[in-house]
């Protein structure tokens, strides 16, 4: 009996040793994730100016015609995050296309021959509905996404800021173009962060833990109970446990989280990416607020070992499992997605690298699908957003029921999910996404949903993972700008260039 009691008080003592490295190996894993989804909400700007940059040539862009109108507002349609996209001219010219409320709007400032704006409401098609004249001194050349472009050879980021038409915080991403050198125009998008706060909120993190968005010392995104509203334009600065983000900088540039005492343990990501902007995901958690379940098992394996005796003897192993559980969930919740249970963004896409190593390595056919829920935002704003949650949760399940054991399934962020289908070929992986929108379709008949899926195949290329997705996610472009939701489109692998270059909005 005294064997078995020294065996188990070693197994507890060694539990509580790992108990911190187990903790912050958890939150380093939550993290990365929120990273990653914080990402998937901006990758949409990047998206977009790639799509603006695709269909406009330069000489259009110049002549500022309605089929600029359309190719801007058209942005705001496929994407829900944009709440507005521009192009502004070294001559204080501007055109911007953005929301208002559930209307779209165009506003035109011109310049010459003397100074005019005008604001246009678009109609379904995208065309001028009504205008209205203003007054504005808006000088486009004057603002920081201008003065950002114009000086870098790449998109450039804003801080970020509370935008004057709604109130809520958000970030302008924006991209000069240039002819010989000379700036001609600045193309940029303006995407929402509010909707960030939700992604913090979720976390599987308890109370006692908390996670922020930051830039720099300024908070982009903060869980709910925090006020975001800013000074003017400006959004504000917290204190976390007591230490403002000036000093939280100079606490967390470490490669591991940093002790602030009986306040718990502080662990910075930052967000992942050449082209990301220079934000970091900040969580404050103490252990209890993480793996509080295993100060939980420890006392009650004491109190075991104190009236159990001989019948510890027994009781051993599966004890021992008993401890370890808590931190093999919690590693299983750091791969997988809480809402939809597939994999998470970070886990999804690391595995469909090593999947993409092995087919280069050995060979065989490779699919890689990106599945998107067709007017999402209806959902959630004719049933609410808990029916919004439980449409993903029944599409999670529906594809993973309709897939192969081998195949991979994962989710991006907000409506979009993506699979990868290994060893078969187009017309087998074909019939396998049509009997995923079947299944999708049925599980969500009551609230009329369907999904549009954009596929692309590696046939033989040497194309790495991002530009098999980004093929699959042009098609969707092209599929719901051109009325085809609902369906299954292949990526052609042998047109010259299958890119948004094909993307006609005419």
């Amino acid at each position: 009996m005294a064997i078995v009691a020294a065996s188990l008080a070693a197994v507890l003592a060694t539990s509580r040793a790992n108990k911190t490295s187990a903790a912050d190996e958890t939150v380093a894993r939550i993290g990365d994730r929120t990273a990653d989804l914080v990402m998937a909400h901006l990758d949409v700007a990047a998206a977009s100016l790639d799509q603006i940059d695709a269909v406009l040539t330069d000489a259009e862009i110049a002549d500022r015609d309605d089929r600029l109108d359309r190719v801007l507002a058209a942005q705001l349609v496929a994407h829900d995050q944009l709440s507005g996209s521009f192009v502004g001219y070294p001559d204080g010219d501007f055109v911007f296309a953005y929301r208002d409320t559930d209307q779209l709007m165009l506003r035109r400032i011109d310049t010459t021959p003397t100074r005019r704006a005008i604001d246009h409401r678009l109609g379904s098609d995208l065309a001028t509905d009504n205008t209205f004249v203003i007054e504005t001194d808006y000088d486009p050349t004057t603002r920081p996404w201008y003065l950002g472009a114009a000086a870098d050879v790449r998109s450039a980021w804003t801080e970020p800021y509370v935008f004057f038409r709604s109130g809520q915080p958000g970030v302008t991403l924006a991209r000069a173009r240039r002819v010989e050198g000379s700036v001609t125009a600045v193309t940029g998008v303006d995407i929402s962060l509010a909707e960030l706060r939700s992604f913090l909120d979720d976390l599987p993190i308890d109370d006692g833990a908390e996670a922020f968005l930051i830039a720099g010392t300024t908070i982009v995104a903060a869980p709910t109970g925090y006020d975001l509203d800013g000074d003017g334009d400006e959004l504000p600065s917290v204190e976390v446990a007591g230490v403002t983000f000036d000093q939280l900088h100079e606490l967390v540039r470490s490669d591991a989280p940093v002790d602030i005492g009986a306040d718990g343990r502080l662990h910075l990501t930052d967000l992942p990416g050449a082209n990301a902007p220079s934000w970091s995901v900040l969580i404050r958690t103490d252990d209890v607020g993480v793996v509080g379940a295993l100060d939980q098992g420890a006392r009650i394996a004491l109190l075991m070992i104190a009236v159990a005796g001989i019948c510890l003897l027994v009781a051993t192993p599966w004890l021992t499992r008993w401890l370890r559980r808590p931190i093999e969930e919690l590693r299983r919740m750091a791969r997988i997605d809480e809402l939809t249970e597939v994999t998470n963004r970070g886990t999804f896409l690391s595995d469909a690298e090593a999947a993409l190593d092995d087919v280069r390595q050995h060979g065989g056919p490779f699919v890689v699908a990106l599945v998107d829920v067709d007017d999402f935002k209806r959902v959630n704003d004719t049933f609410g957003h808990a029916i919004g949650d439980d449409v993903l949760r029944r599409i999670g399940e529906a594809i993973k029921a309709n897939v192969r054991g081998n195949d991979l399934v994962g989710r991006l962020g907000g409506d979009e999910l993506a699979i990868v289908i290994r060893g078969t070929g187009q017309a087998e992986s074909d019939r396998i996404l049509r009997r995923v929108r079947t299944a999708v379709v049925t599980a969500c008949a009551e609230y009329g949903v369907d999904i549009t899926i954009g596929a692309s195949r590696l046939a033989g290329r040497t194309i790495d993972l991002a530009g098999l997705m980004i093929e699959a996610d042009h098609e969707l472009l092209v599929a719901k700008r051109q009325g085809g939701k609902g369906q299954v489109h292949w990526a052609d692998p042998e047109a010259p260039d299958p890119t948004p270059l094909r993307l006609r909005l005419e």
